[in-house]
């Protein structure tokens, strides 16, 4: 089953019921320095720094990044499949900006404060959704697709808030008892993403404003089996 949960930024949360007020939001400003690093999953293709890939400062990174936590959990949450992401941002500066790439993290916080890496999605906000499957299965990760071509992108309008919607990784995750749930969303990862090309084609955004109405996160979940 899905279980939704959604940003309030009044204090910082995550929760399972979604805001009343439209014209609630965060401002954000772009750190174009956030990234996962060198030893992220993105080297594991060729591997070529035969490290361990543990992401060690998830913690230090939320600086550069907009995180939002749920409370600890009363009970584990299983995670079977790909996470839904839905943000609706709006470029804020500069006036000129059309485009944004949106990166979201799904995080593990545990009561010390330890933060791991689950899984991630991102996407060039200027490449819109162009088929969505109705009947998709909870945690497909063919519930909705992009065409990624030159002919459908959409710019963004600076000043318009859009919806985006991103898929992450899918993924089988237990959080225990006690963790939070946490979502961080960035607009770079810098050493696996060059987004100077895009300045090519249109004009990066430098800060953003995120809106607590619509903006969500969806977690597919399976029930744990009684033991015994």
């Amino acid at each position: 089953v899905w279980h939704d949960l959604y940003m309030h930024t009044v204090d910082k949360s995550l929760r399972p019921h979604a805001v009343e007020d439209a014209r609630l939001s965060a401002d954000f400003r772009v750190n174009f320095r956030a990234t996962t690093g060198k030893a992220s999953r993105w080297n594991l293709v060729l591997h070529l720094l035969k490290v361990l890939v543990t992401y060690p400062t998830r913690g230090q990174d939320a600086a550069r990044m907009l995180s939002r936590s749920t409370a600890p959990l009363e009970s584990d949450i299983n995670i079977v499949g790909s996470a839904h992401v839905d943000v609706v941002l709006e470029l804020v500066a500069p006036l000129t900006a059309t485009e944004a790439v949106v990166f979201v993290y799904l995080e593990d916080v545990d009561p010390d404060g330890a933060v791991t890496y689950i899984t991630e999605g991102q996407v060039r906000a200027a490449h819109p959704v162009v088929n969505t499957a109705d009947d998709a299965r909870v945690g497909s990760f063919d519930a909705f697709s992009r065409s990624f071509t030159c002919s459908d992108m959409q710019p963004l309008t600076a000043g318009v808030p859009a919806a985006i919607s991103i898929l992450l990784e899918p993924i089988a995750y237990r959080v225990p008892i006690g963790h939070r749930v946490r979502l961080s969303i960035a607009g770079a990862d810098a050493d696996n993403f060059h987004l100077d090309a895009i300045n090519q084609t249109g004009t990066l955004a430098t800060q953003w404003r995120i809106y607590d109405q619509g903006t969500r996160l969806r977690l597919p979940t399976v029930q744990s089996k009684p033991e015994g």
